[in-house]
C-alpha cells in the first residue's frame, strides 16, 4: 500500500478589519443654503448604549441639528461589522513519468460561511436606521473549487 503524503497546505484568513461608518441626516429644507446634502447629526448620548434588537447602533442617540448648522457628530464615527473570511487549499502533485507531472488542488474560500454583513443603515431620521440591509462587498459564500493540472 503506497503511502500519500500531502505536499502543500496553504492557509488564508481575515479575522478583523473593522469598518467604519459615518452618520448623516437625510437630505432636508435646513441642510444648508442652496443645498440638498446631507448633514452630520447631533449626538446627544452613546450609540453603543441601549442598542435595539436587530440594529447596529442606537439612532435616538442623534437629533437633527439647528437649520443651516453643521452637527457635532465625528466622521466615521460608528464602527460597522468586523469582516472575517478564512481561505484554505490543499494540493499534492504526483510524478507520472520523468517529464510529466500531474498536480491537483483542493481550494476553499469563507471555509467557515461567514455572513459578512455590509455597513448599516446611517441615515439617523430615517426609519432604517441602524438596520443591515447588505452584505459586505466581497460578502461570498462558502465556495470550494478543485482543479487538475498536467504538467509536461
Amino acid at each position: 500500500m503506497a503511502k500519500i503524503a500531502l505536499q502543500r497546505v496553504a492557509v488564508h484568513g481575515t479575522y478583523n478589519g473593522v469598518q467604519r461608518a459615518a452618520v448623516h441626516t437625510g437630505p432636508s429644507s435646513n441642510s444648508s443654503l442652496n443645498s440638498t446634502f446631507p448633514l452630520r447629526p447631533d449626538v446627544l448620548g452613546n450609540p453603543n448604549a441601549n442598542v435595539p434588537s436587530g440594529l447596529a447602533f442606537n439612532p435616538a442617540v442623534f437629533a437633527t441639528p439647528a437649520p443651516f448648522v453643521e452637527g457635532d457628530a465625528g466622521r466615521d464615527s460608528l464602527r460597522g461589522p468586523m469582516y472575517v473570511d478564512a481561505d484554505w487549499g490543499l494540493g499534492k502533485a504526483f510524478q507520472v513519468t520523468e517529464k510529466t507531472k500531474l498536480q491537483f488542488d483542493w481550494q476553499n474560500f469563507n471555509v467557515f460561511n461567514h455572513p459578512n454583513l455590509g455597513l448599516p443603515n446611517n441615515v439617523v431620521d430615517s426609519s432604517g436606521a441602524g438596520q443591515f440591509t447588505l452584505l459586505g462587498t466581497f460578502a461570498l459564500p462558502r465556495t470550494m473549487q478543485f482543479s487538475l493540472k498536467f504538467m509536461f
